[in-house]
């Protein structure tokens, strides 16, 4: 005689197997969740990003390369915060699109 067991026991029982018999996807699951928690916890737009820092430098190639719309003053000798990269960072995007666009048209 078999006895029926509750499907949402037997769902938390099978993920649970399935994870101790592959600990690979295990571990990357695990790793996917804190991941994902240490992103959310980054999210401080105070945080400034210094002039020599290689992202700034990045995208002060970008700016320069592709001539990009820069709003924000003494964009190339003071530190900007993430929103202010993030926007200019936008703008190098847009651009180049703009300029694929362009090239793909002729």
């Amino acid at each position: 005689m078999s006895y029926p067991i509750p499907s949402k026991l037997w769902q938390r029982v099978s993920i649970l197997i399935l994870l101790l018999l592959i600990p690979s996807l295990g571990i990357a699951v695990l790793n996917q969740s804190f991941i994902v928690t240490a992103l959310a916890n980054q999210n401080n737009p105070s945080k400034t990003i210094a002039v020599n820092d290689p992202n700034y430098k990045a995208l002060q190639t970008l700016v320069k390369n592709y001539s990009c719309l820069v709003t924000v003053p003494n964009f190339e000798k003071l530190p900007i915060n993430r929103t202010e990269f993030a926007n200019i960072l936008n703008s190098c995007i847009s651009q180049i699109n703009q300029l694929s666009t362009i090239d793909t048209n002729l």
